[in-house]
């Protein structure tokens, strides 16, 4: 038997790289707003928004896919799309799709939130938001050299939950600039009191070599933040996010932690198509990422040549499974392990699995392999023994 690949539902990402400027922790792909107006002008649709839309249509002709079972817009600063453009964007985007996506989510900074631009997003299907909060204090905001203020904020988010059936997510970060204890404190006060449904916590990550000193003083602030989250009903299911009561998972972003189909258009987006081991081939994937030079990326007819293609080996693979399905509380699923390797992880890493068990670091189940939540800080320790064991797993044949 062959291994043809059938029609198949999976996760779209959009990336809008636009934004009114660039805050000092990032490094997410983003250009100025200013320089390209050009492009994201016009009522009927403009010329970036449709250039998108023709990269969705053909990637799912591409790779078979029929239904776009999540669709994640984020950036950059997708809400500096105009009302028009979302207009035209969103009823374009699941064109002849049957039903729709079990989440639709859009990413939102607090300074342009428009009700309008809301009401017109959400009658086209968008059930969720994710608010770019950070920090409410002004002083911190300034220092980082992200706009908006903590007033414009709350405004934001009170525009939000006028919207009975759209999902809050919020996005907060420990570590920042001048940020203490106390202001981490206020700032998960004040977001609690619009009672999101997910909240995502991230411990502050910079291309600069941090001293001993720093790191400490941010790991004990996102410390403080999870013993508060948890303390009101939040539940860590991977380890920078949280889930109210633990009904709220992020069901797009578990497709990247889970390693399952995702497609990925707009500058700098990336996309992933995986393949199980069959008779005729082994496990990998296909990754691609849309070059970030705007105008190839708008301009070129051929579209193949503005994505950059590249074959993950069986070995990457099972290396970034590890890697990411780790990251979640509920861990691998090894019967999901053997669809996809044709074996079980004790074959590859029995070694790892059993000295992290004995240091009460991780649990073994008969169907899940997890590290236990006080062992998420060192995950990178863990995945180091892993690879280890994986790479002489495979120099010795398999």
């Amino acid at each position: 038997a062959g291994c043809t690949e059938p029609m198949k539902k999976a996760g779209l990402y959009i990336h809008i790289p636009f934004c009114t400027q660039k805050c000092s922790y990032c490094d997410f792909f983003s250009v100025k707003h200013g320089q390209f107006l050009h492009f994201l002008s016009g009522k009927n649709g403009s010329a970036f928004v449709r250039r998108l839309i023709e990269d969705v249509h053909l990637q799912a002709e591409k790779y078979a896919i029929d239904e776009w079972e999540t669709v994640y817009i984020g950036g950059g600063t997708p809400s500096l799309l105009s009302e028009w453009d979302i207009d035209f964007l969103f009823s374009r985007i699941l064109k002849g799709q049957k039903k729709p996506p079990k989440e639709f989510t859009i990413e939102v900074n607090p300074d342009n939130v428009c009700e309008s631009w809301l009401k017109t997003a959400v009658s086209l299907g968008l059930n969720r938001v994710s608010v770019g909060i950070q920090s409410f204090s002004d002083t911190v905001l300034r220092a980082e050299k992200r706009r908006g203020s903590g007033k414009q904020t709350i405004f934001a988010l009170e525009r939000i939950k006028k919207f009975d059936n759209l999902l809050l997510s919020c996005d907060l970060i420990a570590g920042l600039k001048g940020q203490t204890q106390a202001i981490l404190k206020d700032d998960i006060d004040a977001v609690l009191r619009f009672a999101p449904q997910h909240l995502s916590l991230y411990s502050l990550c910079t291309a600069k070599k941090l001293s001993e000193e720093d790191s400490d003083r941010i790991d004990t602030l996102w410390l403080h933040g999870k013993d508060t989250l948890e303390k009101n009903g939040y539940v860590l299911y991977e380890v920078s996010n949280f889930s109210y009561k633990d009904l709220y998972k992020s069901v797009h972003n578990c497709k990247y932690w889970q390693l399952t189909d995702y497609g990925g258009v707009g500058p700098g987006a990336v996309g992933s198509m995986f393949f199980d081991k069959c008779s005729e081939k082994p496990a990998g994937a296909l990754r691609f990422s849309a070059c970030k030079r705007i105008e190839k990326w708008l301009t070129s007819s051929l579209r193949d040549s503005v994505y950059e293609y590249e074959n993950v080996s069986e070995k990457e693979l099972m290396e970034e499974t590890f890697m990411m399905n780790l990251r979640l509380a509920e861990g691998l699923d090894r019967n999901a392990f053997i669809k996809r390797f044709g074996i079980d992880i004790e074959a590859v890493i029995k070694k790892t699995m059993e000295r992290w068990e004995k240091r009460g670091y991780a649990y073994i189940c008969n169907d899940r392999f997890a590290l236990t939540s006080c062992a998420f800080i060192f995950l990178n320790s863990f995945l180091q023994d892993a690879f280890e064991e994986i790479d002489r797993y495979y120099r010795k044949g398999c």
